[in-house]
């Protein structure tokens, strides 16, 4: 911050007097030594829930875990942040002792109105989903073996459709083109389905709503290979 602050100086003077110049690192580190973090954290989401937008908004929330943090003595901190893309703003982070840990995290993040919020497989949780929900958000959640029965379903439906099996076809399918790059041709497909009378278990999510499936075929050097 201080570098910051000597690289900016003659703009920080058009609204601010700077007497003494830009404090140094360790001014810095007394203050923020003598801040409630509490209070300020409560201050800036008032500030950043203003801010974020309203409905049909997007918030990613993800978890990392922060590099050279942990020691024999102590695990490393993984950090579960909620972040507002079309802003390019953290709305929230909290601190969870554990990579396990970020699902218990995450619902302590959900001040997020009118959002629709996206959460990788870590965070598809029943729970979550009906958390979500009673904040008066929508979620889209990355479902894997972790949620083992509705994987299972989800799979099956959309082999069986592909095989000729199944009849219910996917509302609406979106294509790219060939995308090339680094030596790579790539191609996604995305299918969505709603409705969803054939998932068994529908009701433990709350208000779930479509099913969609990603696939991308890769081919590089000659080799073709596709993720679901």
């Amino acid at each position: 911050m201080e570098e910051f602050g000597l690289s900016r100086e003659q703009e920080l003077r058009e609204f601010l007097e700077l007497p003494h110049g830009i404090p140094d690192e360790s001014t810095f580190f007394r203050v923020f030594t003598r801040v409630n973090s509490g209070e300020l954290s409560r201050c800036v989401y008032e500030w950043l829930a203003e801010v974020r937008g309203g409905a049909g908004s997007a918030v990613n929330i993800d978890g990392k875990t922060i590099r050279g943090s942990g020691s024999v003595e102590k695990s490393a901190v993984h950090m579960v942040s909620a972040w507002a893309g079309e802003k390019e703003i953290v709305l929230g982070q909290l601190a969870a002792a554990e990579k396990s840990n970020e699902i218990t995290a995450i619902p302590k993040l959900l001040d997020i109105r009118g959002a629709t919020v996206s959460i990788d497989a870590m965070g598809c949780q029943k729970e979550i989903a009906a958390g979500i929900r009673k904040k008066g958000a929508d979620y889209v959640l990355a479902v894997k073996e972790n949620q083992p029965a509705l994987h299972h379903d989800v799979k099956d439906y959309f082999e069986g459709m592909e095989g000729g099996q199944i009849r219910e076809l996917p509302d609406d399918i979106w294509e790219t083109g060939e995308e090339r790059g680094h030596g790579r041709i790539e191609k996604r497909e995305v299918r969505t389905v709603s409705g969803l009378t054939w998932l068994e278990g529908k009701a433990d999510w709350k208000d779930l709503a479509t099913i969609i499936q990603c696939r991308s075929c890769r081919t590089l050097k000659g080799e073709t290979t596709q993720t679901d």
